[in-house]
């Protein structure tokens, strides 16, 4: 293969806390984290808007859904491949996961160090409900660089708010108080939690509503919900920070799929007011990457994240970064990995991310697309510098 991009730094745009506790783990912990639709339990944990989805309850899977199901999944094979080469072991599921135990109950620290060295993971951005400086954040071996959730303030603040001058004046203060502290972006999921579809609404109009809205009147509350988002697009342009909007179909949805399609926001996006606010779709995949490709083409204010293509569409990940770089700018793509539990998950996603690369980037030269230098340039711009140009870092 002519790149070889393994030795490259690799910049994580998404992520969750991990685990690294020395203990040992069933093979269900292990790979169950990659299935990130509903379970065959009665006992799992439903949507919720306002925090986690609970991507995955590894131990509600049934032994049918794990064994026929789960573990065939591309993600778990190349996760089982990977981990083999890595241990030097058989690929076996059994026998990658007592090699695992073995480490992680000796140091699982020093594991996931020595994984994020190996793929030079220099940073990780991390969406989680817990205070700036909390120790937890202890458990990457690497930059830390945290997303503030700004949903459960919105709902929070509907709850005890009196009207919606108050509501607006609480939120921008604790936007305002996150960034101070260190937050370098914040996180919300508007598509996934309103029927209507993005648009500007002004604070008297918000006004108008707040009290069908604090009574539990959906659509008087989704109105409350975009002046707030309106008023946080303007303050982007103040501040300077990104939004990450959630887009992508990652896990579990409340019956609103649908409005996942970045293309939704075309009309919040051609309000003039808004064309130098700062946008990222984040999770972008199956089946809306074309259209996430398309505004980040269309809007010079729109930045796209494939934390779901990486790495669980994995087989066909290298068609997927293709399509995606064959319209959107290379200077506007950047990967997370939306890991979860486990930091195998953001190793893999490292390695996948750079093989796939390579595939796409050397054919591109073989059809005299580009040339050598331009590929390799490309290959930095994804793998870590888009996201360092994003969030102003050395």
């Amino acid at each position: 293969m002519m790149f070889d991009f393994s030795a490259l730094p690799f910049f994580d745009d998404h992520t969750h806390l991990l685990d690294v506790s020395n203990r040992e783990i069933t093979l269900k912990e292990y790979v169950g984290p990659f299935n990130h639709g509903y379970v065959d339990s009665l006992g799992e944990t439903p949507f919720n808007p306002n925090g986690c989805s609970g991507n995955n309850v590894p131990l509600l899977l049934s032994d049918n859904m794990f064994e026929h199901v789960v573990k065939n999944l591309g993600v778990s094979k190349c996760f089982l491949n990977y981990m083999s080469q890595y241990f030097n072991c058989a690929c076996d599921y059994d026998v990658v996961l007592a090699e695992r135990n073995r480490r992680s109950m000796q140091d699982m620290k020093a594991y996931t160090k020595a994984l994020y060295e190996d793929q030079n993971i220099i940073g990780e951005v991390v969406d989680s409900p817990l205070p700036m400086g909390d120790p937890a954040m202890e458990c990457f071996p690497t930059k830390v660089y945290r997303l503030f959730q700004t949903d459960p303030v919105f709902y929070s603040l509907v709850k005890t708010c009196e009207s919606y001058e108050e509501l607006e004046a609480k939120f921008d203060a604790t936007l305002r108080g996150a960034l101070k502290q260190g937050f370098v972006g914040v996180k919300c999921h508007v598509l996934e939690v309103n029927r209507s579809h993005p648009h500007y609404v002004s604070a008297a109009a918000a006004e108008s509503v707040f009290r069908a809205a604090k009574a539990g009147d959906v659509l008087s509350s989704e109105e409350v919900y975009y002046a707030c988002f309106s008023h946080m697009m303007l303050m982007t342009q103040e501040l300077d920070f990104p939004v990450h909007l959630h887009t992508g179909l990652t896990g579990k949805t409340n019956g609103l799929a649908t409005n996942n399609n970045p293309l939704h926001f075309t009309t919040f996006l051609n309000d003039s007011r808004f064309l130098n606010s700062h946008l990222v779709f984040l999770h972008v995949g199956y089946p809306d990457v074309r259209a996430a490709s398309v505004m980040a083409q269309t809007y010079p204010n729109v930045w796209i994240d494939l934390a779901q293509v990486l790495p669980w569409e994995v087989v066909n990940i290298s068609n997927i970064l293709e399509d995606c770089m064959g319209f959107a700018s290379h200077g506007k793509i950047m990967l997370g990995t939306g890991a979860h539990g486990h930091p195998e998950i953001n190793w893999i996603s490292a390695k996948i991310a750079k093989t796939a690369l390579a595939v796409v980037l050397e054919q591109a030269v073989d059809r005299n697309y580009m040339n050598k230098k331009q590929a390799e340039q490309t290959a930095e711009l994804i793998l870590y510098k888009n996201a360092q140009r994003l969030y102003k870092l050395a």
